[in-house]
Order: C-alpha cells, then structure tokens, then sequence
C-alpha cells in the first residue's frame, strides 16, 4: 500500500514538474522573443511577378530609426560577379517600417506601397541575385552572387 502511495505521489510530482516546465519555457521564450531585435535591416521580401511587377522590402527591426544614406542596394544579373546596377537610399527609415523598391512599370498596387521606383535594381527574375550593402558591406543577400540557377 505504501509502495502505491509513493508511486501515486511521484507520478503526481513528475506531472506537476512537467507541467510547470513547459509552462515555464513558453513565458521565457515570449519574453525572449519580444526583447529580440534585428542586428540591421534586411531584404524581408522578393517579389517577382509577372511582366514588371517586381519589388524588393527592406525590413528595420533593430529597435531604432535608421538614415539610409549608408546603404546601397545591388543587382547581379544572370551569375555575374559583378555589379549590374546599384541604387543607393536616401532618408530615413523608422523602426519597425518597411522601405520598397518598385520597378518604374509595376502595377498600380505594387507602386502603392512603394518608397521609390528604380527601373535598374528592381530589374530581375529567379537567376540574379540582389545584395543589400551597408557602408559598402554585405549585410543580406537574396540569391547567389556568380552563380545562375537553371
């Protein structure tokens, strides 16, 4: 009976531990995560459909206001290893905002959300590559640089 009642006890004790630990986990991986921030911008969307209507998002999650002024966006076309057109920003970019390129020729609802329209590095398709520079270092890529996908 002992023996049943300890069984019982532990059983009831592993639960509880099991319970609270998940429990535990999941308040401290929210709070981690509300706390995280993003170490500089980044490329948060390609967008390539068809005819012109391309775009590239630029994403601030770094938890402050960013000047755009030392960043640059890059285009290597078709596995060049050089660049094909560049475009640098201007202005300001607050956090938590998004900043998009748009082709000059997208359609009306890409052009909407777009902070500027540049014909050169919103010129792709699925085999280029786009590199989002600051003070001339890489900080993101989308693609490979010197590589064409077949």
């Amino acid at each position: 009976m002992k023996d049943n009642s300890r069984k019982r006890l532990f059983s009831i004790f592993l639960i509880f531990l099991l319970v609270f630990s998940n429990f535990f986990s999941t308040l401290t991986g929210k709070a981690a995560s509300e706390n995280t921030k993003a170490k500089d911008l980044f490329i948060s969307e390609y967008i390539e459909g068809t005819s012109n209507n391309k775009a590239i998002e630029l994403f601030n999650g770094t938890g402050k206001d960013v000047d755009l002024s030392s960043y640059s966006v890059e285009l290597y076309s078709n596995g060049k290893t050089t660049t094909t057109s560049a475009l640098r920003l201007e202005g300001k970019l607050n956090d938590g905002e998004l900043f998009v390129i748009a082709h000059p020729s997208a359609n009306d609802t890409i052009k909407e959300h777009a902070n500027i329209t540049n014909g050169g590095v919103a010129n792709f398709n699925g085999d280029d590559a786009i590199v989002l520079k600051y003070n001339d270092e890489i900080i993101d890529v989308f693609g490979k640089v010197g590589v064409q996908q077949e």
